[in-house]
C-alpha cells in the first residue's frame, strides 16, 4: 500500500483551523525561531500514536 499525509493541523480553542498541506514527494518545512515547526513533530506522534 502506497500512502501519504495530505494535511496536518490543530484547531484553537477559538475553533480557527492551523493546518499544513503536503504533496507527493520531499517536504521541507522552514521559518523563523519559535514558529512551530517543532510542534508538527509532536502532532505526528500524537496522531500516529508514538
Amino acid at each position: 500500500m502506497k500512502a501519504f499525509i495530505r494535511h496536518i493541523g490543530i484547531t484553537d480553542h477559538d475553533d480557527n483551523v492551523h493546518a499544513v498541506t503536503f504533496g507527493p514527494g520531499v517536504n521541507v518545512v522552514t521559518g523563523k525561531s519559535s514558529t512551530g515547526k517543532s510542534a508538527l513533530i509532536e502532532i505526528f506522534d500524537f496522531c500516529f500514536g508514538i
